[in-house]
């Protein structure tokens, strides 16, 4: 039984270790771009925080210095 638990508390810890890696993901792409373009659209911040996958939200966070404009954030968000 406490292995049952134990497995289970282990696939919990595992999980909310990689939600908690994307609202990072997700914070820092919508910092970064209110810095950046002197605030967002509550839109795009709304497309931003859809996003849940790990890999896509690193690979925009690598773009945002290359990005010269919220429509730019955009097009790479709907590309990836």
């Amino acid at each position: 039984m406490s292995k049952i638990l134990t497995s289970w508390h282990k696939q919990g810890i595992e999980e909310g270790r990689k939600e908690g890696k994307i609202d990072a993901l997700k914070n820092m792409i919508i910092r970064l771009a209110r810095k950046k373009f002197n605030g967002i659209e509550a839109t795009t911040e709304t497309t931003i925080l859809k996003i849940n996958n790990p890999e896509r939200l690193e690979n925009i966070v690598e773009n945002m210095l290359d990005i010269r404009s919220e429509e730019e954030l955009l097009r790479l968000i709907d590309l990836h």
